[in-house]
């Protein structure tokens, strides 16, 4: 029952995001092969393997069928982009190592030396359980090695597995030291996590989600006005979370962003809009104000002549390159929003190319330390 339960969930997983397959995989091959008959491991592969995770992605089906209306299959959508079409390296792409090599070590921080040093326990004690959660994680990572587009976040479905593998080693060691010292290194290893927590939760590119909540503020301030425009001229794909972050009744949004689809990124002979804006942002401002590009596909700027700019976001590199022209349409400077450090000075030592970039405002935080930030800045009609 347990068994039939968790390949239904898997059904749903995969229905969700295809990618789970590669860890149910793995763990339905390995379930199987305790079998002791080959007859016996095909019917497990069978049943409860492929049987309930297909009735899980039925489940799913009727779940979107409520919702949307009609009947849909949202994963293949998924896997016709990123595998059929390939559309995903597009946006990027990294060694078939680079999973092992950095972002695991990123991932799991401070607990990859206790899942290392577990490897080797188990694979020296022979503990088949433990075994087996490292085979699915192995597989999970190798097999998501062939995609050639890799992000951090693609290994997050097996981080939870990780935790349990290494914080038994943890625990194990944790028994072995003494009260004074155990307390000081929990004490050590808790300020560390919370720290990068408190960075990472708080600070790391927050400009994106600052910078909305702080439009939606001054929007509500105009009492006799409901519709307002925003231009996110910030060089870059997928900025700024849209509407997830704009939903603010009685307001309406309309939002333009530099387009980087895989239409324009597919065809050498396109420039996107976020290139073209990288290239030459005056250019491309002029030409989107008074309509003057004649490209015939999508990656021509809409025309902004007949908008009234409410609002225009970009970033700090930006601003003294088209900040005369926003002046000209009535739009200015108002806010600054912290979005990442990009730079850093340690005792006279620098970290980071761009830290000495007029580009970028600098911080002394203490005696010999400095940090440069890059910001999201607001520009507003007044």
């Amino acid at each position: 029952a347990r068994a039939s339960l968790a390949f239904f969930l898997g059904g749903l997983a995969a229905s969700i995001r295809f990618t789970a397959l590669a860890a149910y995989l793995p763990i339905g091959i390995l379930l199987a092969l305790q079998k002791e008959r080959f007859a016996s491991k095909i019917m497990y592969l069978l049943n409860p393997c492929a049987i309930f995770g297909i009735l899980g992605i039925f489940g799913a089906m009727g779940v979107d069928r409520f919702f949307f209306g009609f009947w849909t299959i949202p994963f293949l959508g998924n896997f016709h982009f990123n595998v059929v079409l390939d559309y995903a390296d597009l946006y990027g792409s990294h060694p078939w190592y680079w999973n092992f090599t950095a972002a695991m070590p990123v991932v799991t921080g401070l607990l990859l030396p206790f899942g290392i040093f577990d490897i080797k326990r188990t694979v020296q004690n022979g503990q088949e359980g433990m075994r087996n959660l490292w085979i699915v994680v192995f597989c999970y990572l190798g097999i998501m090695s062939f995609n050639g587009h890799k992000e951090f976040r693609y290994v997050l479905p097996i981080l939870p597995v990780f935790c349990l593998l290494a914080g038994q080693r943890l625990g194990i060691f944790a028994s072995s030291v003494g009260g004074g010292r155990r307390l000081f290194l929990m004490g050590l290893f808790v300020l560390a996590n919370l720290i990068a927590l408190t960075y990472l939760g708080l600070f790391h590119q927050s400009g994106a989600i600052s910078v909305n909540q702080w439009i939606i503020s001054d929007a509500f301030g105009h009492s006799a006005r409901q519709d307002f425009s925003i231009h996110y001229l910030t060089g870059a794909c997928h900025s700024t979370p849209l509407h997830s972050h704009l939903h603010a009744p009685p307001l309406k949004f309309t939002t333009f962003t530099l387009d980087c689809s895989p239409l324009c990124r597919a065809d050498p002979n396109l420039t996107c809009e976020t290139d073209q804006f990288r290239i030459d942002p005056v250019k491309f401002l002029t030409e989107s104000v008074n309509g003057q590009c004649s490209a015939k596909d999508e990656t021509c700027a809409s025309s902004t002549s007949d908008i009234d700019l409410d609002y225009v976001v970009t970033m700090s590199p930006y601003v003294d390159l088209i900040q005369p022209l926003l002046l000209e349409m009535g739009l200015r400077e108002v806010k600054y929003f912290p979005h990442s450090i990009n730079g850093a000075m340690v005792g006279g030592v620098v970290v980071g190319d761009e830290f000495k970039s007029g580009s970028f405002r600098h911080f002394k935080l203490l005696h010999g330390v400095e940090i440069s930030l890059e910001e999201m800045v607001v520009f507003a009609l007044t």
